[in-house]
């Protein structure tokens, strides 16, 4: 019964925040839901997208676009700039951001202490709300 009750509360725990490929969360900050971002989504000329971010810890849109603006650049690989150190997980069709995404895109989570910034980026960009 143990095992049961464990599977259900991962389930509902996993509904509410984005979950590791075990089930467990993921580490560190998250994107945010589409649609519901803390900061506008940002285009570049190069054709990518960084959206639905999340700011924790006093991070502001100022400070998310600074450490996103190496996202195109890593392309789905880790980076540090600017003090923070950022992780990528390829994310596809079903993650919990793929209504807004075509193809492979990939949820970043950084942190520089207590600051922390996640968003989302790629090169197909669908979100039409």
């Amino acid at each position: 019964m143990r095992i049961l009750t464990a599977a259900i509360l991962t389930a509902a725990g996993c509904a509410l925040v984005a979950c590791g490929p075990t089930g467990g969360p993921a580490p560190g900050l998250q994107p945010s839901t589409s649609g519901d971002g803390q900061c506008p989504a940002t285009f570049s000329r190069g054709g990518s997208t960084v959206a639905e971010f999340a700011l924790a810890g006093g991070a502001t849109c100022g400070t998310a676009d600074v450490v996103a603006e190496q996202a195109a650049a890593a392309q789905g690989n880790p980076y540090v700039t600017d003090g923070f150190s950022c992780s990528a997980t390829a994310e596809g069709p079903v993650s919990r951001w793929s209504l807004a995404w075509g193809g492979t895109y990939y949820a970043y989570s950084c942190a520089d202490g207590s600051l922390e910034v996640a968003f989302d980026w790629g090169t197909d960009y669908t979100y039409a709300g």
